[in-house]
């Protein structure tokens, strides 16, 4: 059917000028009985028709009253588009009953809420699911168990990983996001301590007192059988998948591997600019990164990927679309990494650092969440306090030619210490603009024996366009905190003239948008 329509700056989608005459119904507080007899509420909207249609199922901790945060997809725009929505709080929280336990219980939780839609009046048994963070981990989780009615998912700021992309990076803790997390919005609303956050950095096991599922997380490390339980193989969810993240989001890796892994020529992925942010906003910390580059229009792209998978056919939308915030463009891709893309090597300057436990660098910016701060502590956040310490050591490169990062990086440290003891190193990839602020563009850590005497430390993906003439700069060290969980070594830690920054580039972009061939 013919629409009126305008073109959305954004993702530069053609989404309707107008949502129509439709009367909605909001149901309100629909019990939904769980196998083992717990009642969860959720709200249905749905068209006064009450016509069966697919459902859209958003599954929130958060609160089902705040679905305008949880999803992209408007109540109103989804029925305009043939659909109902169900937003359900899960177990245990909202006016959901029971005793909530993150993760654990989303998987059947989430099937016996599909199976309730599908045999309801107004449904037409298919249902289809979407919502960021938290939210889109209950998608993974529910597909998981391969309930008949589920469709397709959309996932944003999210990741199937869960000990190893989650609350994990490299094995390492990612103890300031769960510290803040857990005080400010995981724990009963009546205890939470979004006041106390930095005594939680300080001692982050008394957060077991708030969620006791917390002391798991830190006794378990990301390969233990408790995580492995958890993880959720994307690969074995055989339903199309739309996954969503920012450049900036703490689990963009997530994001990325699991679309990476699955392969599924039914599967899309969109990354802009955005950190972990519900409103996909280009005001991205301290810096705008282009209003194109926002999620304007992402509601529209979400219906269509659902309207397609529902209907069996390929989505209408590129493979993979990504944006640019130097260039402030999209790009498409059949895949990714893209076709055509190598690898690019730079020596790192040798050096020595040393580690002071009860002194460590502090985190600010980059690829991370800091629940309960203001602006979330994500983005390209100045990085010239960080580089201006002793225990930092910088490595500065200006590029001699235009390149085009596109594809995963990462550091390999040699290195040297006076003790056989774990180290943590630190890395920190900036951009140098011409007022000597320091950008951060993404970061990586790896927690290495003295033994080993070599540390190969990710840094993610990036899709970036730098100019002859762009200076990178490399910061090393031995933490961050409270980001990442400190280490107890202190000492020299000697950077080896071997060691080196790997990048992925591609050979050459056009300044149009385009799918690639």
């Amino acid at each position: 059917m013919e629409c009126s329509h305008e073109e959305h700056e954004g993702l530069g989608v053609v989404t309707p000028s107008h949502l129509g005459g439709h009367e909605i119904d909001l149901d309100h507080d629909l019990d939904i009985v769980l196998r083992d007899g717990v009642v969860t509420r959720a709200d249905l909207w749905i068209s006064r028709s009450r016509e069966r249609v697919p459902t859209i199922l958003v599954r929130t901790p958060y609160g089902k009253e705040t679905h305008f945060h949880m999803s992209p997809v408007d109540p109103r725009t989804a029925i305009a588009r043939g659909y109902a929505m169900v937003i359900q709080d899960v177990r245990g929280r909202g006016t959901s009953l029971g005793h909530f336990v993150p993760f654990d219980q989303e998987r059947a939780d989430g099937q016996d809420t599909i199976a309730w839609i599908a045999e309801q009046p107004w449904s037409d048994g298919r249902v289809v699911m979407t919502g960021p963070s938290y939210v889109g981990t209950t998608q993974w989780l529910a597909a998981s168990t391969h309930p008949p009615a589920l469709k397709a998912i959309a996932p944003l700021n999210s990741t199937p990983l869960l000990g190893e992309g989650f609350i994990h990076t490299n094995s390492v803790r990612e103890n300031g996001f769960i510290t803040a997390w857990v005080c400010s919005s995981l724990g009963p609303t009546a205890l939470q301590r979004p006041d106390d956050i930095d005594e939680a950095d300080a001692d982050p096991r008394t957060l077991a007192e708030l969620v006791p599922q917390v002391k798991k997380w830190f006794e378990s490390p990301s390969d233990s059988p408790y995580w492995s339980e958890l993880d959720v193989d994307a690969t074995e969810i055989d339903i199309p998948v739309l996954t969503v993240g920012g450049w900036y989001d703490i689990f963009i890796r997530g994001s990325i591997e699991g679309f990476t892994r699955r392969g599924d020529p039914r599967d899309r992925m969109v990354i802009g600019a955005w950190g972990h942010d519900n409103y996909f906003s280009h005001l991205v910390g301290p810096r705008s990164q282009g209003a194109s580059g926002s999620g304007a229009g992402l509601s529209e792209v979400l219906l269509d990927f659902f309207d397609a998978a529902l209907a069996g056919v390929p989505a209408p939308m590129p493979v993979v679309r990504v944006y640019d915030s130097a260039a402030r463009r999209w790009q498409d891709f059949a895949q990714w990494p893209p076709r055509e893309t190598s690898n690019v090597r730079w020596s790192l300057n040798p050096g020595v650092i040393t580690v002071d436990p009860r002194d460590l660098p502090p985190s600010a910016g980059g690829r991370w969440l800091r629940v309960g701060e203001p602006g979330g502590n994500w983005g390209p956040v100045d990085q010239r306090t960080l580089a201006a310490r002793e225990d930092v050591t910088s490595t500065e490169i200006t590029l001699r030619e235009r390149l085009v990062l596109a594809g995963p990086g990462s550091v390999t440290i040699d290195f040297e210490t006076d003790s056989d003891d774990e180290r943590l190193w630190t890395v920190v990839l900036c951009q140098r603009h011409p007022d000597s602020s320091l950008d951060v563009l993404t970061e990586g850590v790896a927690r290495i024996s003295a033994a080993q005497g070599s540390a190969v430390i990710p840094l993610g993906d990036l899709f970036l366009t730098l100019e002859a003439g762009s200076r990178l700069e490399l910061l090393i060290g031995g933490g961050l905190f409270p980001r990442w969980d400190p280490t107890t070594a202190g000492g020299e830690q000697r950077i080896l003239a071997s060691s080196v920054l790997n990048l992925t580039t591609h050979p050459s972009i056009d300044n149009t948008t385009k799918e690639e061939e």
